[in-house]
């Protein structure tokens, strides 16, 4: 009998949105973490079994699939090159931090890599009047939502099942759009390097790696535009237009109590660190 293949799986998300804890539950063993430089970027590995599957887990994030340091560069080439190695990408949003954590998560989307979204703490946002229509959420990222709270072992068994079940979403649409400016190029460039969708020609050029070959390309293809192309740029063109559909789609699904009670801790604060009555 051939022995079944081990099935790796990427654990993905921005630093410090509680992915570690997520990690530590799946594999069951304790991962130190911090908020130093490289420890929230770096890889783990753990496995677990799940139903007599056995799974590796790759511990890994970033804010964006555009690197600003060396451990994030190790982790968007691997995020891009090793996508037949891995079944998908269980992506950590956090309650209380989404609109920073779905900056990346759309990114992937639009990669095509196929995802479980996870939201983790909403507890922690409830417990601040914040409340989050997950069906809504949910219809607007075309994707499934598990909601876990890791500290409390909450959802984790339901993400062992997702995983197991390989409920991984891949979606065709893609939320970004290019700019009018790049239009013309990106879809001649997509064209002429066979790229499957146009978000994964913007990304060869934003990430600026590819700009040497690109000016060959562009003489084949005859299109002068990659001369005058910054990767900073686009970059920054990029991340406004999607922190933008964001908010469009924030607003649709969170609500906050406009005079929700504050928390015990807060109002004990307010006595215990005032300069006077704190003595």
């Amino acid at each position: 009998m051939q022995e079944n293949k081990k099935k790796q799986i990427l654990l993905v998300g921005n630093p410090n949105v509680g992915k570690s804890t997520v990690f530590n539950s799946l594999c069951n063993k304790k991962q130190k973490t911090g908020n130093y430089a490289g420890v929230t970027v770096a890889s783990h590995s753990g496995n677990y079994v799940y139903k007599n599957e056995e799974i590796e887990v790759i511990d890994s994030g970033s804010y964006s699939v555009y690197p600003s340091s060396e451990d994030e560069a190790i982790f968007s080439k691997y995020l891009i090159d090793e996508q037949k190695n891995y079944a998908g990408v269980v992506y950590i949003l956090e309650a209380l931090s989404l609109k920073r954590g779905l900056l990346l998560f759309q990114q992937i989307q639009d990669l095509g890599i196929p995802m479980i979204l996870v939201v983790n703490q909403i507890d922690q946002a409830e417990r601040r009047g914040i409340t989050i229509d997950i069906q809504k959420f949910s219809e607007s990222l075309g994707i499934r939502i598990i909601q876990t709270n890791a500290k409390e072992q909450i959802g984790i068994d339901e993400i062992r099942n997702a995983v197991h079940n390989n409920e991984f979403v891949k979606t065709d649409k893609i939320s970004f759009e290019t700019p009018n400016e790049h239009r013309d190029f990106i879809h001649k460039l997509a064209s002429h390097k066979g790229f499957d969708n146009e978000y994964k020609a913007w990304m060869s050029v934003s990430l600026g790696t590819d700009l040497g070959r690109l000016e060959t390309v562009m003489e084949q293809i005859h299109d002068a535009e990659a001369k005058s192309l910054v990767p900073k740029r686009l970059q920054v063109q990029e991340t406004v237009r999607r922190y933008q559909n964001v908010d469009k789609i924030l607003n649709n699904v969170i609500s906050k109590k406009p005079q929700f009670k504050e928390l015990l801790t807060e109002k004990l604060d307010r006595v215990l660190v005032h300069k006077f009555w704190g003595m």
